[in-house]
């Protein structure tokens, strides 16, 4: 009888955990593809960048590059970025220093040889801060632009 009882609390266990595992993949929290490969970032480039509408340049490899967003930043609407540039492969991720804002990291589409495209939406912050730091990865290259967001 105990060993019927002890049998059913280790399989409930195990499909909470199960169900754990499960909806932390879905939500970004569980990335078991970043376990063991964890990628060497090649140069990394911080840049003070106010206004994301005129746009901001900076350089990665003896390549020019241009980020833009559509639109001024805010927490209310999404934030269409564009990249003009040479790229393989880029990323996109909002943060706020000293702040876990969980995953919301984002792939920008190419939408030409030159230019990639995402949107993107600002996590919420409690404490209504406007600093963002706006995190690119470029092929193996890391550009962190510091922005600040309107209300």
């Amino acid at each position: 009888m105990k060993d019927k009882m002890l049998k059913r609390a280790l399989l409930r266990v195990a499909v909470v955990l199960l169900i754990a595992f499960g909806a932390g993949w879905h939500y970004g929290w569980v990335r078991p593809a970043t376990w063991f490969n964890q990628q060497q970032v090649n140069t990394i480039v911080t840049q003070q960048c106010d206004d994301l509408v005129a746009g901001c340049r900076f350089k990665l490899e003896n390549h020019e590059y241009l980020l833009k967003s559509k639109a001024p930043l805010s927490t209310k609407a999404p934030v269409e970025l564009v990249l003009s540039g040479k790229a393989d492969e880029v990323h996109a991720e909002w943060a706020m220093s000293g702040m876990d804002m969980g995953s919301n990291r984002y792939a920008l589409r190419r939408n030409d040889a030159q230019q990639w495209l995402a949107s993107t939406i600002l996590p919420i912050c409690s404490q209504k801060r406007l600093d963002w730091q706006l995190t690119l990865d470029i092929d193996r290259n890391r550009v962190v632009l510091l922005t600040r967001s309107q209300q």
